[in-house]
């Protein structure tokens, strides 16, 4: 069969018409891309929301890093009991830092990804 850019328009609805295995593939490669695209759209979206997670996450780090409640401070075995518990939600919030922003690299990877195979496809 010639060229699909050689093709007249009747050739070409013709074949479409028919089935014909050069317009499915088309058909595939135009609805793959679509399908990309919308893929990427919602890693992006997702991305948006990871963001203001992570502002809120290093937003936590940072005010409990400087909120001692002094009241637990008052004596050495309080205080040590308060130590344990601070360190341990400083951890918590470390933590949550760190899940978000791998998170966020994970999508964006994805997103590099994805949109190389649409290239490739077009």
């Amino acid at each position: 069969m010639a060229n699909a850019q050689k093709l007249t328009f009747v050739e070409r609805v013709l074949s479409f018409i028919k089935g014909d295995d050069q317009e499915k593939i088309r058909k595939f490669q135009k609805r793959s891309v679509q399908r990309i695209e919308s893929t990427v759209k919602g890693y992006e979206a997702d991305i948006e929301t990871l963001e203001y997670k992570l502002s809120d996450a290093i937003e936590a780090l940072e005010e409990g890093a400087v909120n001692v409640d002094v009241e637990r401070c008052g004596n050495v075995e309080n205080m040590d009991d308060y130590i344990a518990d601070y360190l341990n939600l400083q951890a918590s919030n470390a933590k949550q830092v760190a899940k978000v922003e791998s998170n966020i690299k994970d999508k964006k990877e994805l997103i590099a990804k994805y949109k190389k195979l649409a290239s490739s496809l077009k």
